[in-house]
């Protein structure tokens, strides 16, 4: 992998991790489109931190006020995050060498992974349903609704289910506004995130260290995926006030097309 290929990667990263068409799917095809076969999901993860930073930044008015919220004692969004979290914790910390060992460590040699196209169709009718929940207006994220968010969340280990799309799904089924849903599920992200890149310092810390190469890499792959991840943000914004998400359901469809016509030629 070269400092083309990573801007590249941060390019898909930033560009899909924000709307519903599964970064990590987008960037397993580039990484078998570019011969990537290397590094497991060191690269992905460092790919969604530099996102996650661009959210971070992104959402700075909104998070000042839910850290004084919290201060003065209001800590029900702390808690349902952290409800919501649990479920991924578990299978971070019990399945996560299986995920990783099926997932990312298998060199696919320039064909695509059959669940990565079925996961693509999934996503088409997932994402096409949410246009009927445009009238909710519930705001208020219970314990048990958080719960099973994070259970969907779940789901999203797998490449072509997108995080954000099937956790904004879950919450619409719930009653909850697009607006909840979407600050929810992009809320969510900040510890799940931010556990997985701690742990990947942490397994990884020798390596990063003596290799210099790597970790000059890794720090151009972070830095393009925020910048590219905090302009798409706004034309999210934008999406999402005119009713629109709902279309992303297309391009997953396409997606799943086009990567069966690569596969299997027809």
């Amino acid at each position: 992998m070269n400092f083309i290929n990573i801007i590249l990667l941060g390019f898909l990263q930033g560009l899909t991790e924000f709307f519903p068409i599964s970064s990590s799917g987008h960037l397993m095809i580039g990484k078998i489109l570019l011969g990537i076969n290397s590094y497991g999901s060191s690269v992905d993860i460092v790919l969604h931190l530099g996102t996650l930073l661009s959210i971070l930044i992104f959402w700075k008015k909104d998070l000042k006020i839910e850290i004084r919220d919290f201060k003065r004692g209001d800590r029900k969004l702390f808690f349902t995050i952290f409800v919501a979290c649990l479920p991924a914790i578990f299978v971070g910390f019990f399945l996560n060498d299986k995920i990783e060992n099926y997932f990312f460590n298998i060199d696919y040699e320039n064909s695509f992974p059959n669940f990565l196209i079925f996961n693509y169709i999934a996503m088409f009718f997932f994402i096409f349903i949410t246009k009927y929940f445009h009238k909710n207006n519930k705001t208020d994220i219970i314990y048990i609704h958080a719960f099973i968010i994070g259970l969907m969340q779940c789901i999203a280990f797998m490449p072509g289910i997108s995080r954000s799309g099937i956790t904004i799904l879950a919450a619409l089924m719930l009653g909850y506004s697009f607006r909840k849903a979407i600050k929810f599920s992009f809320y969510l992200a900040i510890p799940i995130l931010m556990f997985a890149g701690f742990k990947l310092l942490l397994d990884n810390f020798n390596t990063f260290t003596f290799d210099m190469y790597l970790s000059s890499i890794l720090a151009l792959g972070f830095v393009a995926s925020f910048i590219f991840g905090y302009i798409i943000l706004h034309f999210l914004d934008v999406i999402i006030k005119n009713k629109k998400f709902w279309l992303f359901s297309f391009y997953c469809l396409l997606i799943s097309i086009l990567l069966l016509v690569y596969n299997y030629g027809f």
